[in-house]
């Protein structure tokens, strides 16, 4: 899926082979040089022997079970929760197109433990080492100060509103960072591209929805999961932040990739859906009553319709899913192309003409409004 997959095996097959470990400490240059430790793990497997498949199959399934595992320890509902990883996020991940976020996305879940028991110094090396597979991790050390902090509603608006005015202004703010060094500039393409996630232009219809549905998810985190005995004050204020860059993430793309660094504090949130608090300080248990299957629906269908969108939203979506080929099956059925070159080049071909495509598009919609 997406052309990151292309990379990863192209380095696995072709540049690992010559990479020696004295390479990681004398300056060498090649593909992920910055991420010693994704480099390390590469040269592991290769050096067992394992083609690249098993590789990555391997390491993305060990990195999901420890992901749920997380997940059904600090939930209040395992079958929702679980649920919500998949269509949210792990469908995704599994098909391996953000490999080294995942990886580091696990060793940050793991580190939770040492939040909880308010150990910094461990969680900073959890931290360090998750920045040798993907350097984005570094936007989760915040996370472990989250415990200390109450976002009371009126200190969420703020951030809400605050976050707002920092998007509008991020080419202003990129300009700033680039002035101060032009380092900054190998980042152009976070800021300003719409490559990186999905960038929607809404309805008016689609902004009602979207605003209804971030309600919602506010109401739950303050009047449910805010009373849960598995309440931890750090998932609470994960679960506000990543609704607010997933709100925010159609003008922004690259907030939909930031996001899923605190994604797991809002689907352990959702879970806590046994009972809820009215404005009132009334508590509805919810159990069998009717109330409980209306907020389930009404929760679940915006999720599917999400990733039904994600799947099949796009041409470029439907030619990604429909034609990922580093599945075990397609290995067992004797499908999966031997030779990299020949399974690759026309894939890459198709999707860079689908970016091509789109990228026309939205070149013709925006010179359309702007007459």
């Amino acid at each position: 899926m997406g052309t990151d997959w292309i990379n990863y095996q192209n380095f696995y097959e072709y540049e690992i082979p010559h990479i020696k470990l004295e390479d990681l400490y004398n300056n060498s240059k090649f593909v992920f040089s910055s991420e010693k430790a994704f480099v390390l793990l590469n040269m592991f497997f290769y050096n067992l022997g394992f083609s690249y498949e098993l590789f990555t199959g391997i390491v993305i399934g060990f990195c999901l079970f420890f992901i749920l595992k997380s997940i059904e320890q600090r939930s209040d509902n395992f079958y929702f929760s679980f649920f919500l990883s998949i269509v949210i996020f792990l469908f995704g991940y599994s098909l391996e197109p953000v490999f080294r976020q995942l990886i580091a996305l696990t060793l940050i879940v793991i580190g939770f433990k040492y939040i909880e028991r308010r150990n910094f110094f461990k969680y900073l090396f959890v931290i360090i080492l998750a920045t040798q597979f993907h350097i984005s991790a570094f936007i989760a050390l915040p996370i472990y100060f989250l415990e200390k902090i109450d976002f009371s509603k009126k200190k969420f608006c703020l951030l809400f509103f605050g976050s707002y005015i920092i998007i509008l202004l991020r080419s202003k703010i990129f300009l700033v960072l680039i002035k101060i060094s032009s380092k900054f500039l190998r980042y152009e393409s976070y800021f300003l591209s719409n490559r990186y996630g999905l960038s929607v232009e809404r309805s008016f219809l689609g902004e009602i929805y979207s605003v209804g549905i971030f309600i919602v998810y506010t109401y739950i985190i303050f009047y449910s999961y805010e009373f849960s005995k598995n309440k931890k004050n750090y998932l609470k204020n994960m679960s506000l932040i990543y609704i607010v860059l997933n709100y925010f993430a159609n003008i922004f793309p690259i907030l939909f990739r930031v996001s899923h660094y605190f994604v797991i504090g809002f689907i352990v949130s959702m879970s806590s859906l046994k009972f809820i608090r009215t404005p009132n300080k009334k508590i509805l248990k919810l159990g069998k009553r009717s109330i409980s299957y209306i907020l389930i629906i009404f929760l679940y269908i915006p999720f599917i319709l999400d990733a039904w969108r994600e799947i099949y939203g796009t041409k470029l979506n439907i030619y990604r899913y429909g034609n990922y080929k580093n599945y075990f099956v397609e290995m067992v059925n004797g499908r999966l192309k031997n030779n990299f070159y020949e399974k690759s080049e026309e894939y890459r071909k198709n999707i860079e003409n689908f970016l091509n495509e789109e990228d026309k598009e939205r070149e013709e919609k925006r010179n359309k409004d702007i007459k």
